[in-house]
């Protein structure tokens, strides 16, 4: 699923949650003259409301761990490897780092500024 795809997901998420809320105020909101039968239907809508915004948000969460996997997250690159900066990378490998500054990072990363003379394993 695109990123584009994922906010209008997210957006249909988000208005199943307030449909749902908006219809558990209702139901919350009936008095003691509310008859048996408009208690049921209320009920009914707030199920109904429930059942839809949580396949909606498991439906969204699936895309977005399929899309991080896509992408390559952290996760999926391996693991990350403790170190200590030996000189600044913020110039040359844009990181906001300096010198002395110890980190976790992915181990490609951490390989490549080793590399370079710019961290050392801890």
């Amino acid at each position: 699923m695109s990123k584009k795809d994922n906010n209008a997901a997210a957006e249909v998420v988000a208005a199943l949650k307030q449909d749902y809320e908006s219809k558990l105020e209702i139901l919350n909101g009936l008095d003691d003259t509310a008859t048996e039968e408009v208690r049921a239907e209320a009920q009914q809508a707030v199920n109904t409301a429930k059942e839809a915004f949580e396949t909606a948000t498991k439906e969204l969460e699936e895309s977005q761990k399929q899309t991080a996997s896509k992408n390559g997250s952290q996760k999926a690159s391996g693991k990350l490897v403790k170190g200590k900066f030996l000189l600044s990378p913020t110039g040359k490998f844009s990181l906001a780092y300096n010198a002395g500054e110890e980190a976790s990072l992915p181990e490609l990363q951490a390989n490549e500024l080793k590399e370079a003379g710019y961290f050392d394993f801890i």
